[in-house]
């Protein structure tokens, strides 16, 4: 099992012995001399020190990131080199038979512009001489939100932090790539879904749902509206497959979509569509989806997809640029940046994997 977004999902390979997939990677880097973004140089002495790395961020192209990526997931997934490529088509990941998925990734064919934003934002922060810790910070947990691969992309971050943020070491790759199904707590894992909330919400406050001067009648929720939910005629069969996937999957999301697509639509009669609550109102689906064509479909798709993107890019700017005004957060009577927020969470979590392992330990023990 691997865990990303704070759930678990089941690995395909799950009963791999994953050390000899980490021994076929170091082996395979060995000859890394003959890999064509290395240019000639060894992946130890690319990342033998601060300056090398540095150098290789600075003439990495999004091309050649991508490719990288694609290689080692590829590698620590057993694939064929044929078959190295981002496949992680409508993923979701986690959660449980009572609370659905936990999360949904980006949609695919988004994934390689949310890549070369991540690659512009490190190239950036690289320039400003930002700790090498920051960029693999914001490396891995863009890998783990973007969710690229089917499989695997816990271990492909965990390689890239390791090698970012404390260069090439054999012995430290081997451990944290040989682990199955969660970590040992001596390592260090970029979980996403820690500030998943945080982001959510911001997401949100940036559509204006949470502003009373902005929304008058507050959106709480979305219902099926009595009814089952159909379409018009003119509606394809993949499109409405879409919407009832989202629907049963993502349903936050789609309802923000939603109420974009009304906010850009001040001529519909919301009334039908909306019903009143104490506190607000909520989007009734059934009713929503029967006055649809095609055209107002796409929007709201359209409108789901950017805001899923948004959700990726937040994470990324708020650790390119912890300082800006929106990603400052209180706790505890405290302000702080999204950044350290996470750093923080991620350190509890490492302390408590410790913890557990410790007593464990000596539950055996004795």
């Amino acid at each position: 099992m691997e865990k990303l977004q704070g759930f678990e999902i089941q690995d395909q390979d799950a009963n791999e012995n994953r050390e000899k997939r980490a021994d076929v990677l170091l082996r395979f880097v060995d000859t890394s001399e003959n890999i064509e973004p290395f240019h000639g140089q060894k992946l130890e002495t690319i990342f033998s020190d601060k300056e090398h790395r540095r150098g290789f961020i600075k003439n990495l192209s999004t091309e050649e990131f991508t490719q990288l990526l694609e290689g080692l997931n590829g590698i620590l997934r057993n694939k064929k080199k044929e078959d190295w490529k981002m496949d992680g088509q409508d993923v979701g990941v986690g959660g449980n038979i009572f609370t659905g998925l936990g999360y949904i990734s980006p949609r695919q064919e988004d994934k390689p512009e949310l890549l070369d934003k991540l690659l512009s934002s490190v190239k950036m922060m690289n320039k400003e001489g930002r700790n090498l810790k920051d960029i693999a910070l914001a490396v891995s947990a863009t890998i783990n939100a973007i969710h690229p691969f089917l499989d695997g992309n816990g271990r492909t971050s965990r390689f890239v932090y390791s090698i970012l943020a404390e260069g090439f070491n054999k012995e430290q790759i081997k451990k944290i790539l040989s682990k199955s199904a969660t970590l040992n707590g001596t390592e260090i894992n970029i979980d996403p879904g820690l500030i998943k909330t945080k982001i959510d919400d911001m997401v949100e406050a940036d559509l204006g749902i949470v502003n009373p001067e902005i929304n008058k009648d507050k959106i709480l929720g979305m219902r099926m509206g009595g009814d089952k939910i159909k379409f018009p005629e003119e509606i394809d069969e993949k499109q409405k497959e879409l919407f009832m996937n989202l629907y049963d999957t993502d349903k936050n999301y789609l309802l923000w979509g939603i109420f974009e697509f009304l906010q850009n639509n001040p001529s519909l009669d919301k009334k039908q569509y909306l019903k009143q609550i104490e506190g607000g109102s909520v989007v009734l689906a059934s009713s929503l989806t029967r006055n649809l064509n095609k055209e107002r479909l796409d929007q709201i798709l359209l409108n789901y997809r950017d805001l899923k993107k948004k959700y990726v890019e937040k994470i990324i700017d708020s650790i390119a640029n912890p300082d800006k005004e929106e990603y400052q957060i209180e706790i505890n009577g405290h302000k702080i940046s999204l950044k350290t927020y996470f750093e923080n969470r991620i350190k509890d979590e490492q302390e408590k994997r410790v913890e557990e392992e410790r007593l464990e330990k000596e539950k055996t023990e004795t």
